[in-house]
């Protein structure tokens, strides 16, 4: 179910995202 969620969390953080990384943090 979160699998897409984790594909695209990667993603943003694989291109340096801000908001990508404090979700990830949060």
């Amino acid at each position: 179910m979160l699998d897409w969620e984790r594909r695209l969390r990667k993603m943003l953080t694989r291109s340096g995202d801000t908001a990508g990384r404090d979700r990830r943090a949060k």
